[in-house]
């Protein structure tokens, strides 16, 4: 692609952001990136999350041989850093979505992915999260596998897994026509921020482990560090809907209500009555 010159202000797209998220329409668009007509920036993420094109003309709209060019341009994306393409899908009304995992000197950043939206041959927006790590972080571990998996089964605690149970196993094998079908974590090294907080931008070198226990009942993701052996933070990937809580209201004291658990939080939704019931703010 021909390298186009990027308007930014004062390298406004790695600026710190306050606590809202920012959206920036037409010609304030176009001072952040060249020929854009609509961005928006998270509160979390330094550079942005969603960018329209406006012109059907400018060169990142015609970028759609290697968008992924387009994109390292747009974003700012530093030399450790990479987009790798992993899934491609194609919509009703002729839009190609194409993804890509954002990459730390070839490494998978837990999180993290970029889309191009493409129709009728031009690249029309881009959208997804893209995270700053250190380029201190080190990609070289001092912990194996079978280390960082004993440290992730002890922090969980269970008194039996699922990949300990045989006769389930071969019931989902046959189940699934799979004869290798098992319940057993596998590390995955990726770069992960502690405890998920992408604004303190915390990124360690991590095993990840998908640990399924049978008593008590929980599957999550577990992220150890694969330099010290520390629990960097979970996932949870059992959810429950319509779960009791007690909430405090301004008026009635404590009251019993009906909520969404999410892992370890709440939200204000339920499934049993009507069509649901949601309690939202502004911001949705």
């Amino acid at each position: 692609m021909k390298k186009t010159n990027l308007l930014l202000v004062s390298m406004s797209m790695l600026c710190a952001f306050d606590s809202v998220s920012q959206t920036f329409i037409g010609t304030e668009a176009e001072k952040k990136i060249q020929s854009s007509k609509w961005i928006e920036y998270s509160k979390e993420f330094s550079r942005p999350i969603f960018v329209e094109f406006n012109s059907s003309t400018a060169n990142f709209r015609l970028a759609v041989a290697n968008p992924v060019e387009a994109m390292k341009e747009v974003l700012l994306l530093k030399n450790n850093d990479d987009l790798v393409r992993y899934k491609q899908e194609q919509d009703d009304i002729g839009f190609t979505h194409t993804r890509y995992q954002q990459t730390f000197k070839g490494i998978p950043v837990q999180g993290a992915q970029y889309i191009a939206h493409q129709k009728g041959g031009l690249l029309d927006y881009i959208s997804g999260n893209i995270f700053d790590v250190n380029e201190n972080v080190s990609v070289n571990a001092s912990l194996n596998e079978a280390t960082a998996l004993s440290k992730a089964i002890a922090f969980v605690g269970a008194k039996k897994y699922k990949w300990e149970d045989k006769e389930e196993i071969a019931v989902m094998r046959e189940a699934f026509e799979d004869p290798t079908y098992n319940y057993d974590p596998k590390g995955k090294l990726v770069i992960y921020a502690v405890n998920n907080d992408y604004a303190k931008a915390d990124f360690r070198l991590a095993y990840q482990f998908n640990i399924f226990a049978a008593e008590p009942l929980s599957r999550a993701h577990i992220y150890v560090d694969a330099r010290t052996g520390d629990i960097l933070g979970k996932e949870d990937l059992l959810h429950s809907v319509d779960a009791p809580a007690t909430a405090l209201t301004r008026y009635s004291g404590s009251q019993q209500i009906v909520t969404d658990q999410n892992g370890s939080s709440y939200r204000l939704r339920e499934a049993g009555r009507g069509n649901g019931i949601q309690t939202m703010n502004l911001k949705g």
